[in-house]
């Protein structure tokens, strides 16, 4: 109402009519109560409930009597079938959208809501008549209110959001068609894609943009592959004039994976066409499908041997599903972090991430983990990519932590959901958790460490799961990424320090709210920290001194009179000699998956591709193996191990 009261006085309506219009075209209750109610809004003449008081009246007699409805007889027809008319309109905007097809020909209208209704049906009389060869300019155009018709003639100074606001229009005629104009249906406005296609992986649209009323998970997805056709005339001859290459055909398209969102393109798709059509949907109404081709067709990848394939033909089905479940710890590599400059061994196409991001996917679907803790995922690989890949092809449910600052990456856990239930979620922010503890005022004498600390966008991210079969067990499940640079074994050791007395007072306070529940830690992530030094010391041996040699790893950061222990009893489900990653200049173990043997055990573990096999695989020397390649999406190996529980 405040719109059409907006409309009214900006516009000044004087409408006239009279009542031998509505004797013709006789207004049916709801449109008469639309007039009665809006004629009232303002305060200047407003003549046509005159028209509609009289109309009423001797309209319906006469509507009686013939027991016919207004004639269109001698009104050109239209040589194409109207198929479909969409508004698109939100009560309070300035603007609306309306989309015509005829037959295949879409005519589109963005146009300001306080443009006269006559105005607007002469702007669609005119494209349409410039576009469809034997649509007349005298064809009638008109707007079906309620069950009453009204053409141009009929609207010379009326507002057109009065009739929006109404929520009574139904249907729009041209000539002798009608079709019912659909309001507000789901729409999928854009899929985009990434730009290369390999064969054994899989695909899915990067990005789909929709109506505000657009359900990804009620819209349903068809895809459909096509051969290139092969050009029969290339002779081969130096110098020959190649033919143009034939587009596909559409009797050639073949459905395949009919409703899912994604495709895994086969050996034989090589060399082929893909398209994906979406069916949008709200759950309650579909609206117009969208079909996009995808700009390349599918490719070989470039070589066969994959580092993770010669993982999984040693790995075994989880054991019990009562009791056993996996877990896979994964820095991913942030997009944003791979450049040539940082891996200046790696192929360059190999960086890129329309090459790494399918190799993920198939990697992590493979394992079949149950829990997983992934690092450096950028948050809209997470919302466009791992959300719906890992929930469609795994079953599994994730968790988005973003690290401070401006960073756009952080931490995802995922979980499965037949196995565990999320109880709560948080995000930590170290630095700020740090400054709560005792010791951090003892760093008040270091200056330069304190700046430096303020400046760490670390996070440790914190899920509650119980477990669904044995729902006595309780398990706070850890994730982080800690800083990275070489000179920072000091920072490092503060930050788990920090994490550590987190957790402890996290899994204190769980148990005390939970007496009659077995409540216990697992702790993953990139700690950045080798086995001989302190972080991962004090994960294990559950202490460390003053006089630790991580306090005076930086000559101008030096940390004194620390001291710290906890009781948590951790063990690491990797030996120590382990890599999980190997870059030209650099090589260890800095992932780790810790857990209490106390209240889980160790079931199998399955390490990282040794080196020696990497450079088998990739084909060169071992000195000259380095992560991210063709083989590996990551500069980082997944740990993954299995674990079981005791039932009740």
């Amino acid at each position: 109402m405040k719109l059409f009261r907006s409309v009214v006085s900006t516009t000044q309506i004087l409408y006239q009519t009279s009542s031998s219009l509505f004797q013709k075209y006789p207004l049916d209750r709801r449109t008469t109560n639309f007039f009665q109610q809006y004629s009232h809004v303002s305060n200047i003449p407003f003549t046509i409930m005159e028209a509609v008081n009289s109309a009423n009246t001797k309209g319906n007699e006469e509507t009686n009597d013939n027991n016919s409805k207004p004639s269109h007889l001698g009104k050109p027809e239209l040589s194409k079938k109207l198929s479909s008319v969409i508004l698109r309109y939100e009560s309070g905007g300035e603007r609306f959208q309306f989309s015509i097809t005829i037959n295949t020909r879409r005519f589109n209208f963005d146009r300001l809501v306080t443009e006269s209704t006559a105005a607007f049906l002469e702007r669609v009389k005119a494209n349409i008549s410039k576009k469809i060869k034997n649509f007349e300019p005298e064809t009638k155009v008109s707007l079906i209110i309620g069950s009453t018709e009204f053409g141009i003639e009929h609207m010379a100074a009326f507002p057109i959001a009065t009739i929006f606001e109404s929520n009574l229009i139904s249907k729009l005629r041209l000539g002798d068609e009608e079709t019912q104009i659909d309001i507000n249906p789901p729409e999928v406005i854009s899929i985009k894609f990434l730009k290369q296609f390999l064969a054994g992986f899989p695909i899915l649209p990067l990005k789909i943009e929709g109506s505000f009323n657009f359900d990804l998970n009620s819209s349903e997805f068809l895809w459909e592959t096509c051969p290139a056709p092969v050009d029969e005339f290339d002779t081969g001859v130096k110098g020959a004039k190649k033919p143009k290459i034939r587009k596909p055909s559409k009797e050639i398209w073949t459905c395949r994976f009919p409703k899912s969102l994604v495709f895994t393109p086969e050996k034989a798709d090589i060399n082929s066409y893909v398209r994906l059509t979406c069916i949008p949907s709200n759950g309650t109404i579909t609206g117009i499908p969208l079909t996009v081709e995808l700009p390349q067709k599918v490719t070989p990848p470039p070589v066969e041997n994959f580092f993770f394939r010669e993982r999984v033909a040693v790995m075994k089905p989880v054991g019990d599903s009562r009791t056993d479940f996996r877990i896979l710890s994964y820095n991913a590599l942030s997009e944003l972090l791979t450049t040539p400059e940082w891996f200046t061994a790696s192929p360059k196409v190999a960086l890129d991430i329309d090459y790494r991001l399918p190799l993920l996917n198939a990697e992590i679907k493979a394992y079949q983990a149950d829990l997983l803790c992934l690092q450096e995922i950028d948050q809209k690989h997470f919302d466009r990519n791992f959300t719906s890949f890992l929930s469609i092809q795994c079953g599994l449910r994730g968790i988005f932590s973003r690290k401070t600052g401006d960073s756009v990456e952080g931490l995802a856990t995922f979980y499965n959901p037949s196995k565990f239930s999320l109880l709560t979620s948080e995000s930590v922010i170290v630095r700020d958790e740090m400054k709560q503890e005792p010791f951090y005022s003892s760093l008040a004498t270091v200056p330069g460490l304190l700046m430096r600390l303020e400046d760490r966008n670390t996070i440790l991210q914190v899920s509650v799961l119980q477990h669904v079969m044995s729902s006595t067990h309780i398990f706070i499940v850890a994730n982080t990424h800690l800083y990275f640079k070489p000179d920072a074994d000091h920072i490092r050791l503060l930050q788990t320090m920090t994490c550590l007395r987190y957790l402890e007072n996290k899994l204190n306070f769980y148990k005390t709210q939970n007496p009659d529940n077995i409540v216990s830690l697992i702790f993953c992530g990139d700690f950045n920290c080798t086995p001989p030094f302190g972080s991962y010391r004090l994960a294990t041996q559950g202490k460390v001194t003053q006089s630790d040699e991580d306090w005076v790893s930086h000559e101008s950061e030096k940390v004194s009179g620390i001291d710290f222990e906890h009781n948590l009893r951790l063990e690491t489900a990797f030996p120590e000699e382990e890599l999980t990653t190997v870059v030209i200049n650099f090589e260890g173990c800095i992932d780790y998956i810790f857990y209490q043997p106390e209240f889980l055990r160790l079931v199998t573990r399955y390490p990282p591709t040794n080196k020696t096999t990497m450079a088998q695989l990739i084909g060169v020397e071992e000195n000259r193996v380095s992560l991210p390649n063709f083989q590996a999406p990551s500069d980082h190996l997944p740990i993954i191990a299995d674990f079981s529980i005791a039932l009740n």
